[in-house]
């Protein structure tokens, strides 16, 4: 290939690059990452520092799970949980999961942490994923059975079942089909929402 020409697509390549670069940027893109582990070990500082409540379990963790709690992060990257979550959230879940593997029961302060549970059952789903069909190419997995992750991940999704049967109790009624004749049809998914809004119409009408 001529010198000429490789210059030519050299130079072609890096505008490309600068192209996307600004489409990204134009978007709003945060080309920032902020990796897990300096999270975990401020929690796991301030887990040890906070008295645990007198109701709830011990959240004090010990320096062992701290440590597998930040090799599990490193297996972290070999899922697609770091690109859907933040890294409080999967800080949570790698400290959470040390501890089931560990068997010591932990209730994590999810309000004081800024997080959902149910963002941590799912990258703990997404870890057990890892670990259960690529045991061999990880930090953690070769230290436990298989079963052992089986069972951690039945159990979570167990339990996220039981969470939806009471969430679909919860549901509002379905919309009116004629609903469509009265102009605009709004759909709505928060039954809270539509609950508060059906109380401002009905004083409204009064």
């Amino acid at each position: 290939m001529m010198p000429s020409l490789i210059q030519t697509l050299e130079e072609q390549r890096r505008k490309i690059i600068i192209l996307e670069r600004h489409v990204l940027e134009t978007a709003a893109f945060d080309f920032r990452s902020q990796h897990p582990q300096p999270y975990i070990i401020k929690f796991t500082r301030f887990m040890k520092r906070k008295p645990p409540k007198p109701a709830s379990p011990d959240i004090v963790v010990s320096r062992d799970i701290a440590r597998q709690a930040w090799q599990i992060a490193l297996d972290g990257y070999k899922t697609f949980a770091p690109l859907k979550y933040p890294p409080h959230v999967l800080a949570l879940a790698y400290i959470h999961l040390s501890c089931l593997l560990q068997s010591q029961d932990i209730q994590l302060p999810y309000d004081t942490f800024a997080a959902r549970a149910d963002d941590v059952n799912a990258v703990m789903i997404d870890l057990l994923d890892l670990y259960i069909h690529h045991l061999a190419c990880t930090h953690v997995g070769p230290e436990y059975p298989l079963a052992k992750f089986i069972n951690l991940q039945i159990g979570i999704r167990r339990g996220l079942m039981e969470e939806e049967d009471g969430v679909e109790n919860k549901l509002p009624p379905m919309r009116d089909p004629t609903a469509g004749d009265r102009g605009t049809v709004r759909f709505i998914l928060d039954s809270e929402r539509v609950a508060r809004e059906s109380e401002i119409l009905e004083s409204l009408e009064r």
